[in-house]
């Protein structure tokens, strides 16, 4: 820990990161001088953690592209007891998805718009 940085950008960004060198850095250091002074600072930090969010209290749709396909495609496999594939594609600039079910060829694509190209 070396030099001061003012209240208002020490307490911002990635608090709990902040908070997690500070404390290693506490660890490594337990005979330090500013002690005290780093004491303080990780009190602010941890005053300034976010509050955590409970999984309930999320709010997420099937679909999600934030969510690996695969693991939609995992999903999907289990319920439909099949290989279920997955791709995300773009044309003209916009995304879409789409699923094939290997199984049911007559049956098995779907997609947002045009045809779902080769799995």
């Amino acid at each position: 820990m070396t030099g001061y940085e003012i209240k208002d950008r020490f307490i911002a960004g990635n608090v709990i990161e902040k908070a997690e060198r500070i404390e290693a850095w506490m660890g490594d250091n337990p005979e330090n001088e500013r002690m005290p002074e780093v004491k303080q600072a990780l009190e602010a930090l941890k005053d300034a953690e976010p509050q955590r969010i409970a999984f309930g209290d999320l709010d997420f749709n099937f679909g999600e592209r934030w969510i690996p396909t695969g693991v939609y495609a995992a999903y999907m496999s289990r319920l439909f007891d099949t290989e279920v594939k997955i791709a995300l594609f773009r044309k003209h600039g916009r995304v879409f998805g789409g699923v094939r079910l290997p199984h049911h060829e007559n049956h098995g694509r779907v997609s947002g718009e045009g045809v779902l190209p080769e799995l």
